[in-house]
């Protein structure tokens, strides 16, 4: 996937910088962001705005992205 393509839909994105192994912040991060969006009643992720989370951690991997992703959707 390209990154302008996330930027072409008609709607806003999110984009979150994070580590997928970080200790510290960044499954903190994520966790207050999914405790947000599911407080949002009016507001659905794809339809009304797109999130994107990227990486900046090098030696992360597809399946890190993988694995993160399907933590923070089971939340």
């Amino acid at each position: 996937v390209k990154l302008g393509d996330w930027f072409n839909q008609g709607r806003p994105v999110l984009v979150m910088f994070v580590y997928y192994r970080c200790p510290l912040a960044c499954p903190q991060l994520l966790e207050r962001y999914a405790r947000t969006y599911r407080q949002l009643d009016t507001l659905t992720i794809g339809r009304d705005y797109n999130v994107l989370v990227v990486s900046i951690d090098p030696t992360d991997k597809p399946e890190s992205a993988a694995a993160a992703k399907s933590d923070w959707l089971a939340n």
